[in-house]
């Protein structure tokens, strides 16, 4: 046999493998999509949810159904109803017989004129199988009622163990009637819980009353709640902090904080954004006019043009020797919005609390004056800094030279239309996917082959 041979037989086996394992994943339980009675006998067959695209393709081969069949209890190694050891006494039994699996092949082309092979019908593959036995104690005069159950169902045929060891009185009255199997039959009502996963999804969505709640237009928009807003991812992501924490999005989501905070960012701008534009640059002072005060620290806004003034009196161009670089003035910015929140009456800490200027400013006068040796030594022109320094704080707010000053040119900002708020906000991408298992099939079990299923119950 060569290497090319052996590779396809490998894979061959790994894929029928795989195939097997995850057989009963992905089928539909809630009806069958295939019944059949005949001789007081139900069989039932279930199909994969990817039948109804395949129908529509020809791609037959590729057709699945599921089915318990009728299932039988076998001999064991052909000889023997059951296997007795110390600790257990064990009966086995199949699922689908070839003679199922032909009914049920020619149901399918009787009914949907398609010819499918028998490999087509899968032997269910439930998640447990457990078997009740009730027999009478002669000694007792009582019932006694034993329980078994599968517990491998890689193996076939599928062993029913009933784990009762020697010298129990369950193991003796169970030994004592197989002494009379022939004559008196013994019957197993079973129940399998068919493992079928039904996949539901939760999409995330804050309710008009959730916002009424948790008071959005008004921390968002303010007092004139008709007038639309603009908003910085910041603000942004500071809203979806606050809101994941007051509805335990995170958890029961199960989703990180960061993921939650970008998808709730993204998804709500599509919602609610002005024309659906989403973030873009404007000029800094337009920006300022309706930004929205959310997040921003101070009961009372700077005015646009004094938040201006103070960046350009601290963000300058600093000679060194023959070389220039660009330079905030931290300690010169700290006493002077200390002197304007005075002058304005404006809450808040004082150096700590900057408003809009906290985030988008302090980064990129950090970042400045952290490059400034870095600019020195690689002589990097002033344009080539100005670039470093948007790039930095992507263009959250982007700057431009005036003169020997850098000025705030534009700021990344989204606007909220208010009205948006009067209705759901649906969240498409934050969704909660989960698979509910509760398809249970009860059927009996007779040793002389009279196999019933009762029926299927879906909880």
């Amino acid at each position: 046999m060569n290497s090319l041979t052996l590779k396809l037989i490998i894979n061959i086996i790994i894929l029928n493998f795989q195939f097997v394992v995850n057989s009963n994943k992905d089928y539909i339980f809630d009806l069958p999509d295939i019944s059949i009675q005949y001789e007081g006998k139900n069989l039932n067959a279930y199909k994969s949810p990817k039948n109804d695209e395949i129908l529509n393709s020809t791609k037959y081969g590729n057709l699945r159904w599921t089915s318990i069949g009728n299932p039988q209890l076998i001999k064991y190694h052909n000889t023997s109803i059951c296997h007795f050891t110390d600790e257990s006494i064990s009966f086995y039994f199949k699922m689908l017989t070839d003679d199922d699996k032909q009914m049920l092949k020619d149901h399918v082309k009787q009914m949907k004129q398609i010819d499918v092979a028998k490999s087509a019908f899968i032997d269910l593959e439930p998640n447990s199988v457990e078997c009740n036995l009730e027999l009478y104690n002669k000694e007792t005069k009582k019932l006694v009622n034993l329980f078994g159950k599968v517990t491998n169902f890689r193996k076939v045929p599928y062993q029913l163990k009933f784990a009762y060891i020697i010298e129990t009185k369950e193991r003796a009255v169970l030994e004592e009637r197989i002494k009379n199997i022939e004559t008196n039959p013994i019957s197993f009502e079973c129940k399998a819980n068919a493992g079928s996963s039904i996949k539901k999804t939760n999409t995330f969505k804050i309710t008009v009353e959730e916002i009424n709640d948790l008071n959005l237009v008004d921390n968002l928009f303010g007092p004139d709640s008709s007038e639309d807003v603009y908003v910085t991812r910041d603000q942004l992501t500071k809203l979806s902090q606050e809101i994941s924490s007051k509805i335990n999005v995170i958890e029961d989501y199960q989703i990180p904080e960061d993921q939650f905070s970008t998808k709730f960012v993204d998804d709500l701008i599509a919602s609610v954004s002005s024309g659906s534009i989403g973030f873009k640059l404007v000029p800094f002072e337009d920006a300022l006019k309706s930004i929205s005060k959310y997040s921003l620290g101070f009961e009372k806004d700077l005015e646009p043009d004094v938040i201006r003034e103070t960046i350009e009196n601290n963000f300058k161009i600093e000679k060194n020797g023959s070389k220039s670089h660009i330079k905030f003035d931290n300690e010169n910015f700290a006493e002077e919005m200390k002197e304007k929140a005075e002058s304005n009456s404006v809450s808040g800490k004082v150096g700590g609390s900057k408003g809009i200027l906290s985030v988008n400013l302090e980064a990129s006068a950090d970042f400045a004056n952290s490059n400034k040796d870095k600019w020195i030594k690689s002589g990097k022109s002033i344009d080539d800094q100005l670039k470093d320094l948007n790039n930095y704080n992507e263009n959250k707010i982007e700057f431009a030279f005036k003169g020997n000053k850098i000025i705030p040119k534009s700021m990344k900002v989204a606007k909220l239309q208010s009205t948006s708020f009067q209705k759901d906000l649906n969240f498409k991408r934050i969704k909660n996917v989960y698979y509910e298992y509760n398809s249970t099939l009860y059927f009996t079990l007779s040793t002389n082959h009279l196999i019933e299923i009762k029926g299927i119950v879906i909880l």
